[in-house]
């Protein structure tokens, strides 16, 4: 229910198995990232693990696609709480994100995780407040309080 929501999952430290790999049909066309994407088959057709020990160095060049970001900082945090139309897309693409995993593998979930992910989907047609009541119902809250508050001023 959070990894639905908000990815968590690092690319450049994530390790994979063979039947992971086969798990992908084809190239998702609404993925946001890979990384995300096969976090959320590992959670729900495999299961994800952590290693609590540095494994590698990261080092960040001005080319990174992502790239770690200064969140303690006032200005990225104000330029973030007034983007209501960059919060917005990033909210729809998640969303756009579960449509297109439950229609690739709807028929191999088990009945908890689609209902899960049916729920998700559903949030945009829903109005505010039921958008609201759904995240709570069903956890789908961001990590962070500034992140939840967020979410629930924009979705």
């Amino acid at each position: 229910n959070k990894l639905i929501a908000q990815n968590n999952v690092t690319g450049c430290t994530m390790m994979v198995n063979k039947p992971l790999l086969d798990m992908i049909k084809s190239p998702p066309k609404n993925d946001i990232m890979h990384d995300w994407w096969l976090a959320l088959i590992a959670s729900c057709f495999g299961k994800i693990g952590f290693i609590d020990k540095p494994l590698m160095l990261y080092r960040q060049h001005f080319n990174h696609s992502v790239g770690a970001k200064n969140t303690k900082s006032l200005l990225y945090n104000l330029k973030r709480a007034f983007n209501k139309s960059g919060s917005e897309k990033v909210l729809n693409d998640t969303f756009l994100q579960a449509e297109e995993f439950l229609n690739t593998y709807e028929k191999l979930l088990n009945e908890n995780d689609k209902t899960l992910i049916e729920n998700y989907v559903k949030i945009p047609h829903m109005n505010k407040f039921m958008k609201i009541i759904t995240l709570f119902k069903y956890d789908f809250l961001k990590h962070s309080l500034k992140r939840k508050l967020g979410q629930i001023l924009y979705i």
